[in-house]
């Protein structure tokens, strides 16, 4: 650790520590200090969590229509080590349908696509990405996205809002 401002230990001395190799998962740190009269250790309550990708600018166009209307899903995918995804999926109504890349680089976004005709109905819909090493979906699970809504009188309210499901027993009690 540095010491980033002054040797004023009364007011106080504030240290910083970097590191740019963190493993993917969530980490735990602890401070251990000693100023003669015996070591002194505090836990820290922030605790990060490294995810090597994100998927962001989720959305379906148009937001409503009629059985033979095509329908775009669209998100963009960001990995920072610049990879390929193993896996792109968009999941409408729990059916999953391959995404296809459509432009830009993985490390500072590239955007993936499908486009494909609905049953009538109010759909929803998320994506799911993966790597050899994880996975990650937008919205979070058990979550979706409300929309599109297909049929003679579908109106696009709604479209696009998360939709969380409770009782699934995959909510995370931590």
């Amino acid at each position: 650790m540095i010491s980033t401002g002054g040797t004023d230990y009364i007011k106080g001395v504030t240290y910083k520590y970097s590191m740019n190799n963190l493993s993917i998962g969530k980490h735990y740190y602890r401070f251990s200090f000693d100023d003669g009269s015996g070591v002194a250790n505090y836990q820290g309550d922030e605790h990060p969590q490294i995810n090597p990708m994100s998927l962001t600018n989720s959305s379906v166009s148009p937001a409503s229509g009629n059985s033979s209307t095509v329908f775009t899903f669209q998100t963009t995918y960001t990995e920072v080590a610049n990879k390929t995804p193993a896996q792109a999926l968009l999941y409408v109504d729990n059916t999953a349908y391959p995404m296809s890349y459509l432009s830009g680089s993985y490390n500072s976004g590239a955007v993936f696509q499908v486009s494909t005709t609905l049953p009538n109905g109010n759909h929803s819909f998320s994506f799911v990405f993966s790597d050899a090493n994880s996975s990650w979906a937008d919205p979070l699970g058990p979550a979706t996205y409300a929309g599109p809504n297909v049929g003679a009188n579908a109106s696009p309210e709604g479209v696009g809002t998360v939709i969380y499901t409770l009782g699934t027993g995959n909510e995370d009690d931590n």
